[in-house]
């Protein structure tokens, strides 16, 4: 593969903008000479002479034809392919990074390599957005704390229960005993669910039929949706809610042969109600469902709560690679104990003892990276949204004039802008449930993806926040105990003199902070640091670019008096406008680019 040309390459100190300023002409204008170079850029003749010379010499503008229409004829240039891939290693704004890169797709005389296009996109995004795109841009905890509440509102109010022989075992709610199985019993058929809950079949359905996801099911979500509270924002949050109860539960194989296991919706819903059975309940949620006595009872009870943890883990290990496929390894330097308590982040509300997010880093908490967290991922929506419209926009006006669909070169770019386009669809709400609401009318599934591949998404980047969260959540120096006021309290360590004996030498053993097991971690497993440090990376970089705005309005009030001729200024230029370079629409590429020419015949 050939290596792009990056940033600092072709140039030292400080970028030629003039030179700079004549390659975009070219890609945005057509060919340029030397003369029209200064009329349109407003700049010396000698300046820009020297420019385009030093262009000619690098070999990124190339002589493409003589102008003999006035008595001093003028020489024309055209950009090249390896013009085209300098200007890639400059800042540029969206239209010119889309315009550029189909450029160079078109004009390059080998087909550009899927890893080689990533590699410009990248860099290009990351200048845009200020930050490599390397996670999802749509924070999903706090859906799954509303499908907790809704779960717990609707077992505790179902009066289905599972009817035992022996008085003395409580009951248990049906809707439960099939997710308990489906935790424990990965992809199994309808026949072996009924065999292993010890359930009726039409009952099992009924909870299939609920909290699974099948064509049909699309047009429930819409029922209590009418045509004037569709644009509401708090309606269209419920309607995604709704959705994702609908995935709790995920089919697969063929009509004959169907199997059934747990979304990660419902992996993580199974271990809260695991975890509220042995520890206990927040008052808070209870309060909210108006019982404080409530406490979900289990099926499979005879399994202690690290056991029951182990085996799910085991079963869903690529639902949390990060997570559930380096399970041992966590378990060997986070304990018996913090492995386990680090999940409440997920499970409990927010004042959990555990949560170290509404904590400011000054005393040890995390709350600015995740404050941070949550603007990066507003910021990024809006942005990669502009990034998305105006490369679609490029490449449909570039379609006027060529048909690029029987140009193979040009398939990275077409991947890139449908990637967008799915990714879009799913991190901004109206934008999903609007695709669900045509998928429903036209009775078939979503042009750009399948609802496997939808739930497979949402179920990517709930995993990746998961994963973050969790351990930036082991970013403290002490151990927080669970002083939580719970509802129940069954099996608190405290009241076991050997198990609190066995954790303090375990403390000594793997360390005295949860940090300092984390940084053990990190150590270990290369592929954990990596990922973990990339995404404190971009928040690291977030914060660093809001400080030095921050810095920019703080100069500006300092300098208030130079601030108030500027805008004089600004406003003088208002009443008297200049006129600018006039960039012209112009698509006929072979007097753009001088490798287009050969190609294209």
């Amino acid at each position: 593969m050939r290596k792009p040309i990056f940033r600092n390459q072709w140039y030292y100190g400080k970028p030629p903008e003039l030179q700079i300023k004549i390659l975009k002409y070219i890609v945005s204008a057509g060919e340029l000479s030397k003369k029209k170079a200064a009329n349109v850029l407003k700049s010396n003749y000698s300046d820009i002479s020297d420019a385009m010379d030093a262009l000619i010499k690098r070999d990124f503008i190339r002589w493409s034809r003589n102008d003999t229409s006035t008595p001093n004829p003028e020489r024309f240039y055209k950009i090249t392919e390896v013009g085209l891939r300098a200007l890639l290693a400059v800042n540029l704004s969206e239209k010119e990074f889309w315009k550029v890169i189909i450029l160079l797709c078109i004009s390059s005389k080998r087909p550009i390599e899927d890893s080689e296009f990533e590699e410009y996109y990248h860099q290009f995004e990351n200048n845009r957005l200020g930050y490599s795109s390397i996670h999802g841009y749509f924070l999903q905890s706090h859906f799954f704390n509303n499908i907790v509440d809704q779960w717990l509102l609707d077992n505790n109010n179902s009066k289905e229960v599972k009817s035992f022989s022996s008085s003395s075992l409580p009951l248990v709610k049906i809707s439960q005993i099939v997710l308990e199985c489906l935790a424990l019993n990965r992809s199994i058929t309808l026949s072996q669910l009924i065999e292993k809950s010890g359930l009726p079949e039409q009952q099992i359905k009924r909870v299939l039929g609920k909290y699974s996801m099948k064509s049909n099911t699309h047009s429930s979500l819409f029922d209590n949706v009418t045509a004037k509270s569709y644009d509401d924002t708090d309606i269209q949050r419920q309607v995604y809610s709704d959705y994702i109860m609908h995935t709790l539960i995920v089919s697969n194989g063929t009509s004959v042969n169907i199997t059934y296991e747990l979304s990660l919706f419902g992996v993580m819903l199974v271990m809260a109600l695991v975890r509220y059975y042995y520890i206990g309940i927040d008052t808070t949620r209870c309060s909210r469902l108006g019982n404080p006595d409530y406490i979900p009872n289990l099926f499979y009870k005879d399994i202690d709560m690290c056991e029951y943890y182990d085996k799910i883990a085991h079963n869903y290990k690529e639902k949390l690679l990060r997570l559930f496929g380096k399970w041992d390894l966590l378990k060997s330097h986070l304990g018996s104990s913090l492995l386990y308590n680090n999940f409440d982040l997920f499970i409990y509300e927010e004042d959990s003892p555990n949560h170290n997010m509404n904590t400011t880093i000054w005393f040890g908490g995390n709350k600015e990276f995740y404050d941070d967290l949550r603007s990066l991922t507003c910021d990024a929506r809006i942005k990669l949204y502009i990034i998305y419209v105006i490369g679609k926009d490029v490449l449909e006006n570039i379609q006027k004039y060529m048909n690029l669909m029987k140009c193979a070169n040009i398939l990275p770019v077409h991947s890139k802008t449908t990637e967008l386009g799915q990714i879009l669809s799913y991190i901004d709400i109206p934008s999903f449930v609007d695709g669900l609401k045509r998928s429903t009318s036209e009775d078939s599934s979503l042009p750009w993806t399948t609802h496997s591949n939808r739930i497979e998404t949402i179920e990517k980047v709930f995993g990746d926040e998961l994963t973050f969260l969790f351990y930036l959540n082991l970013n403290t120096s002490s151990f927080t105990q669970n002083k939580a006021d719970f509802s129940k309290m069954q099996n608190l360590s405290t009241t076991d003199p050997q198990q609190t004996i066995a954790e303090y030498k375990e403390m000594l053993k793997l360390g005295t902070s949860p940090k300092r097991r984390l940084m053990t971690i990190l150590t270990k497993d290369k592929d954990i640091k990596q990922w973990f440090s990339a995404w404190i990376g971009d928040l690291r970089n977030y914060r660093s670019q809001t400080s030095k705005r921050m810095s920019v309005f703080y100069d500006e009030v300092i300098n208030s008096h130079k601030n108030i001729n500027q805008k004089e200024v600004l406003q003088q230029v208002k009443e008297k406008p200049v006129s600018e370079p006039v960039y012209e629409e112009e698509f006929d590429l072979t007097k753009i680019c001088s490798d287009i020419d050969s190609f294209l015949l």
